[in-house]
């Protein structure tokens, strides 16, 4: 059987066509299944990116924050506070164990977390880096500043004279480091009250007498001579 000449190109023409329609139907399948596939990766990578910082704030920002927390325990001068004296910062001073010297977030947040976050909060990361230099290398030198403090106040005659009608020294110590260091009475009511009647009587306007950057030279444990030392402290900032 001959074919027309006319038949003929109508027939290599439905063959290309579809031949065509079969080629876009394959590419169709392929570009809406790679379409698909990235979609599923954008939201599997939003997923594990959500995960990923979920992570962050439950391993790592909020232990962080409750170190904090307890660093500034070992920093605020309150009425439950340390108990400062001279013998226990002595005894911190000499331990063959000084916390301080160790200290880092990462004890509390999750290590590798805790690195990471130099990839994603950059100053917090330095900010962070910049406490645990500060308390690794001047934590003692604080210690000793308020040593030096507690020891200006224990040894002073005036001092021992206050002392007497307590039962321990503790509470009239402590009011007098709070007194002499400027901390509000709202941070330790029931020391204050306990020791109001005599503290007043103590801490009538005593003249300052004393040049910028030289020592105090008032006598007894007077003010000048608590805040010349609180003066030397090394500050946090």
């Amino acid at each position: 059987m001959r074919i027309n000449s006319v038949c003929l190109p109508l027939i290599v023409r439905g063959v290309g066509m579809e031949y065509e329609n079969i080629v876009f139907t394959i590419l169709g399948g392929l570009i809406t299944g790679l379409i698909g596939l990235l979609i599923e990766q954008w939201r599997e990578g939003i997923r594990l990116r959500r995960k990923h910082f979920e992570d962050i704030k439950h391993k790592c920002l909020e232990p962080i924050r409750n170190k904090l927390l307890e660093l500034r325990m070992y920093f605020d001068f309150w009425e439950g506070g340390p108990e400062w004296s001279s013998s226990n910062i002595s005894q911190l001073l000499t331990s063959e164990i000084r916390w301080w010297e160790s200290f880092t977030f990462s004890s509390r947040a999750h290590p590798l977390l805790y690195e990471d976050l130099k990839n994603h909060y950059r100053e917090l990361y330095q900010d962070l880096k910049h406490i645990e230099g500060w308390v690794r290398n001047e934590y003692a030198a604080y210690l000793r500043a308020i040593h030096e403090l507690l020891r200006l106040i224990e040894n002073d005659s005036e001092f021992k004279e206050f002392m007497k009608g307590f039962d321990n020294s503790v509470i009239p110590l402590k009011a007098v480091l709070f007194s002499s260091l400027g901390v509000d009475k709202s941070k330790w009511p029931n020391t204050y009250s306990r020791v109001k009647h005599k503290l007043n009587e103590l801490t009538t306007p005593i003249a300052l007498q004393t040049r910028p950057g030289s020592a105090p030279t008032s006598r007894g444990w007077g003010f000048n001579h608590l805040r010349y030392s609180y003066s030397l402290m090394p500050k946090t900032s």
